[in-house]
């Protein structure tokens, strides 16, 4: 009972190891996208949060744009590399940190595209900050810009999506379950091969390994005893026909004998009524005892 609860244990464990793993992974992947998502979302929020302070400490004095102190603060602290201040008419009227690379005046098409896309290499973003337009770049080594635009009907489809995913991760699970039923069946089949064998009283001789290597070494030690059992009756039945035969050859030469004699007495013309009843009643014992010798 200890061996099958050990291969039922054994099979479940690994069954439901598999499964665990499939939805574990699931999990992982599912929280490492969020929190990518949250990353980029937090990141996100922290520039649109530098670039409303930035907006509200912009402030003009003799003509000139300057940043107040909050402000400057804030891109001390921001993961920005640049930043510059465009006027209506695309010129640069206030800047903190530009590289000497790039212009002091751009057009409407340069502005349209590198809110876009790059600046000279630049990852860029720009916020509307009222009489301004803040253009602030990022670093080249660590940040991308990639613009796309989804079509409505892939947004759509993410249920559809979903519905494959728990599908995929379905039939990964049944593929997982019926291999290793197909395995639990390899398994046993010796056993049953053994079993059968065992009932036909067939020597049996199985492979002690894997999972069923206790039942195994049970299924032939049970084969050992009854092997043994049959040559001990064996030994025994020989014995006892040559016991027999032997003893049946001492009997029958002196039985034979008496029955000889006690046909002749049977026939003599001295005895007696009685005693030829008693001579022919001796006689059929005697015949008797001697078939009984013959078998």
């Amino acid at each position: 009972m200890r061996s099958l609860f050990r291969i039922i244990r054994r099979y479940s464990f690994t069954a439901g190891a598999i499964i665990c793993v499939i939805l574990l992974s699931n999990v992982i992947a599912f929280f490492t996208w969020g929190y990518q998502k949250m990353e980029v979302s937090r990141r996100q929020d922290f520039r649109r949060s530098t670039l409303e302070t930035i907006s509200r400490e912009l402030f003009q004095e003799n003509g000139q744009w300057e940043l107040g102190e909050k402000g400057i603060q804030e891109l001390e602290n921001s993961d920005l590399q640049w930043c510059m201040g465009l006027d209506k008419n695309g010129q640069v009227v206030w800047e903190w940190r530009l590289p000497g690379n790039l212009a002091h005046s751009y057009s409407n098409v340069e502005v349209a595209k590198f809110s876009r896309w790059y600046l000279n290499d630049y990852p860029v973003a720009v916020w509307d900050a009222g009489n301004l337009l803040l253009v602030v770049g990022l670093d080249p080594d660590f940040f991308v810009r990639y613009s796309e635009v989804f079509p409505l009907s892939d947004i759509d489809m993410i249920p559809q999506y979903l519905k494959v995913i728990l599908v995929v991760n379905a039939a990964v699970i049944l593929f997982f379950v019926f291999l290793l039923g197909y395995r639990f069946y390899k398994a046993l089949k010796p056993l049953g091969t053994g079993v059968e064998k065992l009932s036909r009283q067939e020597p049996v001789r199985l492979k002690e390994k894997g999972m069923t290597r206790d039942l195994a070494l049970q299924i032939n030690h049970t084969s050992e005893i009854l092997q043994e059992q049959k040559q001990r009756l064996n030994k025994r039945d020989r014995a006892r026909t040559e016991w027999i035969s032997g003893v049946s050859h001492d009997i029958r030469t002196p039985l034979a004998l008496i029955v000889g004699y006690t046909d002749r007495l049977a026939k003599s013309p001295n005895l007696t009524e009685e005693e030829k009843r008693l001579q022919i009643r001796y006689a059929d014992k005697a015949d008797l005892s001697v078939s009984w010798s013959l078998i």
